[in-house]
Parts: structure tokens; C-alpha cells; sequence
């Protein structure tokens, strides 16, 4: 999708008809339009959104107010905004329409060769373009940015990467699917005529199923809470490592080192018991088929020694002696006769080729059994000696870490002291929540259990009750349905993640001046960590830099699902990002890392910004990929006085954005690229 003209006929401050035409050049795929604050910048990116879904952002002021003040003064009471755009090598334009402040119109024409033909059902073409689910993440007010990682942002992150996913339609499967079992399970309540077992199962059922629900929503609370705390204690230790006292902050900073270091250390250990583990996996067979492997020799080598295996004949020599029935000392052999009788019971103890490859393998298996025996102990070994020095190393670095952290929380000074008193309440209300976590999973769990063996006796019922068989069938189908639809989810999301936290990632690396990167939890937390292992308490500019990259790596890897086939997940798209106000907190370095960054993410790129957030380093990043530039002029009936006239220099020339004692009070656009 790539937007060519947007017309905005009375809608908010813009009087009479205003058009805007984006650049769809691929090199210079910018468009840039600039305008101080209160202006319109806002309404544009919102009028885009009102026209394809009628959406408004949620800081949008007035949201029932869009008809123009000035045409209301005029006696108009309408308003429109027209929006054309290419899709698939064709050319559409989709027009909403607002009359009185009734409900908004939309239609939707295909255009070839001035020809306007009307497309049926216009709502559900632009969500298939684009999804309303997925415009909030392409069609983005960057002021608003900052909150997508603020308290409780997992959640956020993981519901933007369900969105461009395109889940919305497994989820809603999955929900109906939910709400189908429990009707079912409400009509096996209010079957009749069951005998006493059959009526207990079914009341226990219901009620387990209500645990469950319950037990789902005190587990996300818990975990909210666990973000909540760690985001408080990693604000504490920020205010440690900045604090006025030198000697706190050199022992803060041991600390954390020291942290680091144990976290390392319990990932090496767990690393190790592993292998120790896998040990048993590996040389398992061999530890308890070693007395069988030693048997075996010991058997085979006595036989040997008794000339009994491998027998001293052949059984090739055998069947030609008796075929040319003939001795091999020249005496006939005739059947019938003793002599015949004692050369053919020969072939009994007769070697032959099966015989001793078999006997080969079960040489060389016992000898193998005996070596790989002696490798198991080595490894063994190994292990062992690994783990013994991780141990070791854990219990130095945790004293270390208890000896430093006694002498900070004994530093007399009333800050430092402040300090570890609310990091002390943060860790402790933290471990709760994990406990909390850690008991609410395994009471999860057992009610699982418990419904599973509910419903394996109430399938036991079944057979002596149609109407309970046919429930439990119909239950059971729709179990194994949300099961599948779960389990595919959550490998495409944890997939998705692990990608998108690749490309975000990368950018931090190419324009981030600090060393840090991005971790994801099991939570789908986005977290900035220093190369030592520790969370960064992210600044206002960090925030909305991190913000900035997960978004534009959300587009970009919509765009690469953009040919996904399959009924299960919506595909991917192709779309315009468009920006309001995008770099507000962001410091000059960090202006001109977005602005060099976000238009490699996008097809197409529009810029709404004030000359704060234009001027100089963005300026100078984005100038030769500019396709289409404008500026938003203010027309005030207001007197100017001192009033400021808002002056912008593009490329040499001066503009003029507030025009005073005007006509109309308005906004207007104008071209300057």
C-alpha cells in the first residue's frame, strides 16, 4: 500500500479543500510537513486513520467535533476526507463523509483510467490491505510512543507483535471455541436423571473450570506486579549508581558487577548439571549393559579356548565332502554307512559365515561396551571437576556480593540509606510476586490434572449415557481445536520475538552510543541491558529510541510477511509509516540515529514535525531522501502584538507559519518541494 493524495475538505482546523501529495519515489521516499504545535499535525495523521477505519488516536481532543469551526461559521455542516492510494498495481480512493455529526460515510472506488468504479463492502477491502489492528503501529503518534514500553509493558509488546502477526482472528476463534465449551459444559449442569457419580463429575467440572479462570487472572496480576517492582528496584539502583556519595556509587558499582558475575555463574552451573545429565542419556545403555558386555566376552573367549566357537570345520568343506561322497584322506563315503553318518553330524558344529560375522559383532559390541565404559568416566570426570569450580566461584562472588552489600547499607549518609531501605521493600515485594507466580502456576497446573482425570471419568459415564458421550465428544474436539490454535500461536510468537528483537538489536548497535542491547523475558518485556548482564533504567530519550526501533522493526517485519499465505494467521503488509512528532525527547544524537534509520524500515515514510524536532541534526540526515515537503500556515483573526510568526528556513528561504488579523482562522498547507 502506498498513499498518493490526501484531501482534507472541512475537516478540523483545515478550511475548504487542502491536499497533500505523497512521494511514492523509492529513493526519496520521504515526505516531510512541518508544522507547530496545535497546528494540525496531529489531525492529519488522525484524518488518515478516521478515513480508512474511523479510528482517532486516544489523545485526540474533541473526537466528535471534526467538522471545521470556520466552515460551521460559513453555515457548512459537513466535512470529508478523501484518500488515494495504490494497492497491487492499482489505483484506489476511498472517501469518508460526516453530515451533522451522523454517522460517517464511507465508500471506496477503484480507479482505471478516470473510470470510478464502486468497491462492495469497502470496510472489509482496507482491513484486508491493512488491518485495523495493525494501523496503530503504521499511522503513529510518536508523543505517545514512550507508554508502549512504560510499567506493564510485556503485555504491550506482545499484543503489537500478535497484531502484525495478524492473531486477531485465531484469538477470536479460540475465545468463541472457549465460550462453546462452556456452553456445553452449562448443558451437561442441567441434564437429568444422572445417578449420583454422574452428577458429582459434572458439578466438579464446573466448578474447576471457574478455578481455573480465577486462578489465570491472579497469575497475570501477580506477574503485572513483579514488573511493577522490578521496575521500581532497577529505579532505585539507577539512583544508587548517580548518587552524591562516592563511595556508594564505586560499591554500587561493584555490586553489579558482582550481580552480573553470579548470573553468569548460575547459567554456567545449570548449563553443567545439564550435561551431567545428558551423560546418562549418552552412555545410559552402556553403564547397565556393562556386566552383560563382560559376561558375554568371558563366554565367548572360553568357547574359543575349547575350540567349540567358532567350530573347527568349515561347513563349505562339509557339504563337498558329502555331495562327492568322498573322505578327504581318498575313502569312499557311501550313505548308509557309519563313516557318511559321522561326516554329515558335522554340520551341527560346522562354521560358517553368519556364524562368525555374528560372532564379530558380538565381540566388537562387548569390546565397545568396555571402551565407551571408560569415556563415560572421563566425561564424567570432566563434569564433575567443572561443576566442583563453578560451585566454588558461585560461593566466593556470593560472599563478595554479601560483604558489599553490607558495607553500602552501612555508608551514614541519608541518601544512600533512603536508598537501600526502598531497595530492600523492592526486592522483598519482588520475591513475593515470584512466589506468588511460582505457587499460582503450580495450582494451574494441578487443576489441569484434575480436569483431565474429570473428564476421562465422565467419558467412562458416557458410555452408559448418550446424552453425556455426546457432550463430552463435542468438548473434547473443541479442547484438542484450542490446543492446536495455542500451541501454533505461541511458536510463531516466540519465533517472531527472537526476530524482531534481532533487528532492534542491530539498531541499537549501529546508532546507539551507549553499549547496551535489548533482551526479551519470558513475559515479552523489552528490556535494555549493559553488556555486564544489568537492566538500564531507561531515560525519556532511551525509552523513546528503544520505542522508535521496536516499532519501525515491527513494520519491517510486517513487510516481510507480506507475501505469508496459510488460513491460519493473517499475511503481512506493505504499508506507509507515518509519524507525528516522533523525535519530542529525543537529544540531537539520538534525532539523527532515528531519522537515519527509520526510512531504511518503511517503503514509504511521512514526517509530521515542528521546527524543534526538525531543525539540524534531522534536517541534515533526512534532506536528500525528501520526495515531497510541505508547511502548515495558521491563519488567526488575532491581533499579533508579540505574538510569534513561527519563521522556518528551507534550504535558504524563509517562511512565515502564523499569519495575523486573517479572514478566516484556519489552517492552510503549502508546497514548498
Amino acid at each position: 500500500m502506498l498513499l498518493e493524495k490526501l484531501k482534507l475538505v472541512n475537516f478540523r482546523q483545515f478550511y475548504n479543500e487542502t491536499e497533500i501529495e505523497f512521494s511514492t519515489d523509492p529513493q526519496k521516499n520521504i515526505t516531510l510537513i512541518h508544522g507547530e504545535n496545535g497546528v494540525g499535525k496531529t489531525t492529519i495523521l488522525n484524518s488518515i486513520l478516521w478515513c480508512l477505519y474511523e479510528k482517532l488516536t486516544h489523545d485526540f481532543e474533541q473526537q466528535k467535533e471534526l467538522i471545521c469551526i470556520q466552515a460551521i461559521k460559513d453555515g457548512v455542516k459537513s466535512c470529508r476526507v478523501e484518500l488515494s492510494f495504490q494497492y497491487e498495481e492499482k489505483h484506489y480512493l476511498a472517501q469518508r463523509s460526516l453530515h451533522n455529526s451522523n454517522q460517517s460515510l464511507l465508500k471506496l472506488f477503484e480507479i482505471n483510467n478516470s473510470n470510478y468504479k464502486d468497491v462492495p463492502n469497502p470496510t472489509a477491502f482496507v482491513n484486508n490491505i491493512l488491518p485495523s489492528d495493525m494501523a496503530e503501529y503504521f499511522f503513529f503518534h510518536g508523543e505517545g510512543v514512550s507508554n508502549i514500553n512504560a510499567t506493564k509493558s510485556g503485555e504491550k509488546f506482545r499484543r503489537a507483535i500478535r497484531d502484525i502477526l495478524g492473531f486477531r482472528l485465531a484469538e477470536t476463534a479460540i475465545k468463541d471455541l472457549k465460550e462453546i465449551n462452556a456452553v456445553w459444559t452449562k448443558a451437561l449442569n442441567e441434564l437429568t436423571n444422572l445417578n449420583y457419580e454422574q452428577n458429582e463429575l459434572v458439578k466438579k467440572k464446573s466448578i474447576y473450570e471457574g478455578k481455573k479462570i480465577g486462578l489465570l487472572e491472579k497469575l497475570r496480576t501477580f506477574k503485572e506486579e513483579k514488573e511493577d517492582h522490578e521496575t521500581n528496584l532497577n529505579e532505585v539502583l539507577e539512583k544508587l549508581r548517580q548518587c552524591s556519595s562516592v563511595d556508594a556509587r564505586k560499591l554500587q558499582k561493584e555490586i553489579d558487577d558482582l550481580v552480573a558475575k553470579n548470573s553468569k555463574l548460575d547459567t554456567s552451573i545449570n548449563r553443567a548439571r545439564m550435561d551431567r545429565q545428558n551423560l546418562i542419556k549418552k552412555y545410559g545403555w552402556i553403564i547397565f549393559g556393562q556386566k552383560l558386555a563382560n559376561e558375554a566376552l568371558d563366554f565367548i573367549d572360553e568357547q574359543s579356548l575349547k575350540a567349540k566357537l567358532p567350530a573347527p570345520y568349515d561347513a563349505s568343506l562339509v557339504n563337498d565332502l558329502i555331495e562327492q561322497q568322498k573322505c578327504i584322506c581318498g575313502r569312499e563315503l557311501k550313505r548308509g554307512t557309519r563313516e557318511f553318518e559321522n561326516v554329515t553330524n558335522l554340520i551341527d558344529k560346522a562354521d560358517n559365515a553368519v556364524i562368525r560375522s555374528k560372532l564379530s559383532k558380538a565381540r566388537s559390541a562387548g569390546s565397545n561396551i568396555k571402551s565407551r565404559f571408560s569415556d563415560f568416566l572421563v566425561e564424567l570426570q570432566k563434569v564433575e571437576e567443572n561443576l566442583q569450580e563453578l560451585d566454588d566461584d558461585k560461593r566466593d562472588v556470593v560472599i563478595a556480593l554479601e560483604t558489599k552489600q553490607s558495607e553500602l547499607k552501612d555508608i551514614p549518609v541519608e541518601e544512600v540509606q533512603k536508598l537501600e531501605s526502598r531497595k530492600k521493600l523492592c526486592n522483598e515485594a519482588r520475591s513475593k510476586a515470584e512466589q506468588n507466580i511460582g505457587a499460582y502456576k503450580r495450582s494451574i497446573e494441578q487443576c489441569d490434572k484434575d480436569l483431565i482425570d474429570i473428564d476421562l471419568k465422565l467419558k467412562r459415564c458416557g458410555a452408559q449415557d448418550t446424552r453425556i458421550n455426546k457432550l463430552t465428544q463435542y468438548q473434547d474436539y473443541a479442547s484438542n481445536l484450542i490446543k492446536l490454535c495455542e500451541k501454533n500461536l505461541n511458536q510463531y510468537e516466540k519465533d517472531s520475538k527472537l526476530i524482531i528483537a534481532q533487528n532492534v538489536n542491530k539498531t541499537l548497535q549501529d546508532f546507539s552510543r551507549k553499549d547496551f542491547y535489548v533482551k526479551v523475558d519470558e513475559d515479552f518485556g523489552f528490556h535494555l541491558i549493559r553488556e555486564n548482564g544489568q537492566k538500564v533504567a531507561k531515560s525519556k530519550g532511551e525509552n523513546l529510541l528503544l520505542n522508535l526501533s521496536f516499532v519501525s522493526a515491527l513494520i519491517e517485519f510486517a513487510q516481510m510477511r507480506s507475501s505469508a499465505s496459510g488460513d491460519f494467521l493473517v499475511s503481512g503488509t506493505t504499508a506507509p509509516f507515518v509519524i507525528d512528532a516522533p523525535f519530542g525527547e529525543l537529544d540531537n544524537t539520538y534525532k539523527k540515529a532515528s531519522a537515519e534509520f527509520l526510512p531504511k524500515r518503511s517503503r514509504q515514510l511521512i514526517f509530521l514535525l515542528s521546527s524543534s524536532h526538525w531543525e539540524g541534526t534531522v534536517d541534515e540526515a533526512i534532506r536528500d531522501k525528501i520526495g515531497s515537503e510541505y508547511i502548515l500556515i495558521s491563519s488567526k483573526n488575532s491581533v499579533q502584538g508579540e505574538k510569534p510568526s513561527d519563521k522556518l528556513t528551507i534550504n535558504g528561504i524563509e517562511f512565515i507559519q502564523s499569519l495575523y488579523s486573517q479572514e478566516k482562522e484556519a489552517t492552510f498547507i503549502k508546497r514548498v518541494k
